[in-house]
């Protein structure tokens, strides 16, 4: 869960599906709960909570991202290499 806390302030490039689900649909967590361990729990029972049809998109938007760092990482070392 520690690696969820550290997620949370990346807002919408967030790489964890619960917490890009929260910071995305439930932004309001943070004043509700303002003690990470209960807006920690909070977030795990929503995405819980969730079907696996609601929980696609988050989770196909999470791959996209990855796949895009991992893109951006490989065209810099490219770069670094060739120059």
């Amino acid at each position: 869960m520690l690696q969820w806390k550290d997620d949370e302030p990346l807002g919408l490039d967030a790489t964890i599906s619960p917490v890009l689900y929260a910071n995305t649909v439930h932004p309001e967590l943070k004043q509700q709960y303002p003690d990470w361990s209960e807006r920690c729990k909070q977030i795990g029972k929503l995405w819980r909570k969730m079907n696996t049809e609601q929980r696609n998109p988050y989770l196909v938007c999470l791959y996209v991202h990855q796949a895009y760092l991992f893109l951006s990482s490989v065209q810099h070392l490219s770069l670094y290499f060739v120059n």
